[in-house]
């Protein structure tokens, strides 16, 4: 299980220069009425469900609404004190997009503006899911991506985005999803019920990202270290590289929140069409060139097993 140290750190920051701001200001009142709404329908998270019909069903009502999937739910991943249900073995995975123009003022007032617009509208669609979920009779319990450790941020989510089959890690040690890339926040709800859960993918993003340094030569602190390895999400392949916490926080809370990292990643794209390009052009470099060539047995026996359970 993870501790909770540093994210609780993370969740007491109010960045520089959002004070005050009236747009800001409206969502975080409509934050606080999204966690109200979400302490309700979590309360009664621990009583089991009563829907009798075709776990598969709840798929096309979970993918209705955008971009998203489902994943085990994994133990590695909990935050210590936890408090989820034994019984929800199951992580729905809601994906939001950031404007891409938007976010290219990092950091502004208007990137910082667009930030907190994706918590909200991502808040919007776990609660709009979450509530039909339970109409029909589901447990559920709603994990909002902008968190708060003492109602519902029990869990990380980036790994059971991957863990669903939706995208990798990258250098900065956050998400980047196939199709949005990294511009993207994830929320979710846990479940009891065994909706038919994706797998993880190895597409070669985050192989590719121990090649390039964009990332790393825009982080305005040096908070990326240009090193081959890389933390990873998943077992099979050891930590070995770090972001800087300290110093990427620092300047996080000095700076609207920063975010130069996501938008200086090279599959940071204004369209859908342009990123899924991308990413099968890395794809196709990482199956024809790099997976003959890598020569740890460790990493080639994780694709193995990445890929059996791809087909399986």
């Amino acid at each position: 299980m993870l501790d909770t140290t540093k994210q609780r750190q993370l969740a007491q920051i109010i960045p520089r220069g959002m004070e005050g701001d009236p747009v800001i200001e409206e969502y975080r009142v409509r934050y606080d009425k999204q966690r109200e709404t979400i302490s309700g329908l979590n309360r009664t998270a621990s009583n089991p469900s009563s829907y009798k019909g075709d776990p598969a069903i709840l798929l096309d009502l979970i993918l209705e609404g955008g971009r998203g999937g489902v994943a085990d739910l994994r133990q590695e991943f909990l935050f210590k004190g936890n408090w989820l249900p034994e019984s929800h073995q199951r992580v729905i995975v809601l994906i939001e997009q950031m404007d891409y123009w938007k976010m290219s003022t990092v950091p502004s007032l208007e990137s910082a503006r667009e930030i907190m617009r994706t918590y909200m509208q991502l808040g919007d669609r776990l609660i709009s899911l979450a509530q039909k979920l339970v109409d029909l009779g589901v447990s559920v319990f709603v994990h909002h991506p902008l968190g708060d450790f003492d109602e519902y941020h029990q869990l990380l989510l980036p790994p059971h985005a991957h863990h669903a089959g939706l995208g990798e890690q990258g250098r900065t040690g956050l998400f980047i999803d196939y199709e949005l890339g990294p511009l993207v926040r994830v929320g979710g709800i846990s479940t009891d019920i065994s909706i038919p859960s994706g797998k993880p993918k190895d597409r070669g993003i985050t192989e590719f990202c121990k090649k390039c340094v964009y990332c790393v030569n825009n982080c305005p602190v040096s908070a990326l270290p240009s090193l081959t390895k890389l933390q990873s999400l998943v077992e099979g392949v050891e930590i070995e590289f770090k972001v800087n916490g300290d110093r990427c926080i620092k300047y996080f809370s000095n700076h609207y929140g920063c975010g130069m990292c996501m938008f200086h990643c090279v599959l940071a794209k204004p369209t859908k069409e342009e990123i899924t390009k991308r990413v099968e052009r890395i794809e196709t470099w990482y199956t024809t060139w790099e997976i003959p060539g890598l020569l740890n047995e460790e990493k080639m026996n994780y694709v193995k097993r990445v890929r059996e359970q791809s087909t399986s």
